[in-house]
């Protein structure tokens, strides 16, 4: 008994393969296979959407402003180059997104002020940094500790 495949957004199709397929992938490119790659996938999504919101071909070329469905099925096809306006319209229509052009991703930064009231004359730089440890961590340097250790 095989196991069954269940596709997922990243590996819809991933499990296909023919003689033929096999054949034509060794005579393409590294970046002409990473293209082809996107676009099936940038296609997989779409259909995805297109299913989770109940919409056929018909209903989402209606929803796009599309006159023509045939268009929507060169769309679901995996090899249509599409212009940004148009993903950008698909995203807004299916509530998705297909473009991530975030160039920085923002980490959230805390800032804390420690004050020791206790002399810790005794303390090593081990009992410092588990000290630290068991507290959930802190960013300290050796001039920190010298600075603690003697003042």
């Amino acid at each position: 008994m095989t196991e069954k495949i269940i596709h997922t957004e990243d590996n819809w199709g991933d499990d296909y393969f023919s003689p033929i397929f096999g054949d034509l992938q060794s005579k393409i490119s590294a970046e002409q296979q990473e293209e082809t790659n996107y676009k099936m996938k940038l296609a997989a999504k779409i259909y995805q959407a297109m299913k989770a919101r109940g919409m056929n071909q018909t209903q989402f070329a209606v929803a796009m402003g599309e006159r023509q469905v045939s268009l929507i099925s060169r769309w679901l096809s995996g090899t249509h180059n599409f212009t940004i306006s148009t993903l950008i319209a698909v995203q807004r229509v299916l509530d998705i997104t297909l473009l991530d052009v975030e160039t920085t991703k923002s980490q959230p930064v805390v800032q804390i002020k420690l004050s020791v009231s206790s002399p810790i004359s005794e303390w090593t730089r081990f009992n410092l940094d588990q000290y630290i440890s068991d507290m959930g961590g802190m960013a300290i340097t050796e001039k920190t500790i010298a600075q603690t250790v003697e003042g």
